[in-house]
């Protein structure tokens, strides 16, 4: 599974409903918020064994799945 396929899986165990047709569609229109940004973080460390430092979690961070996955070390 690539980068995006499992932060697509993180952002649905977080909670996420619906998820957008496009890894570069705004989140927010699909109902992301600052709660369920808090627990995408939860389910992206756990899934990628990685600590994401809070000053990383910003409203940027979280417009898009590519901003997201782009949190995670290659």
């Amino acid at each position: 599974m690539d980068k995006s396929a499992r932060v697509r899986a993180c952002l649905k165990r977080a909670g996420v409903a619906r998820l957008p047709p496009g890894d570069a569609d705004d989140l927010g229109a699909y109902g992301l918020d600052s709660l369920l940004s808090v627990l995408t973080v939860i389910e992206l460390q756990k899934e990628f064994e990685v600590t994401i430092p809070a000053s990383a979690v910003t409203d940027k961070a979280f417009d898009s799945i590519n901003h997201v996955a782009s949190l995670i070390p290659d």
